[in-house]
């Protein structure tokens, strides 16, 4: 996942949770009741990230327990390797 990767690397992540947080608090402190447009694509992209990162972490359990690992050439798995 590159752009799960670019998200990682830049350390947005607690700037774009903090950014949530906020916004939720002003929205309530003033009344409004329209939703700002950002909301709903930065509430899918945090979604998406908690789910990269379960998946990496299941991931690399069951590659413990099998004893395989993938190599990668890029972003395209070449072969399982028994380790």
């Amino acid at each position: 996942m590159p752009c799960a990767q670019v998200v990682q690397r830049s350390k947005i992540l607690p700037s774009l949770v903090q950014l949530l947080v906020q916004g939720q608090e002003a929205l309530t402190a003033c009344g409004e009741v329209v939703t700002p447009k950002w909301l709903a694509p930065l509430l899918l992209l945090i979604d998406l990230l908690e789910k990269v990162a379960m998946c990496t972490q299941r991931r690399d359990k069951m590659y413990k327990v099998s004893g395989l690992k993938i190599c990668y050439t890029g972003s395209i798995c070449y072969m399982y390797i028994y380790i």
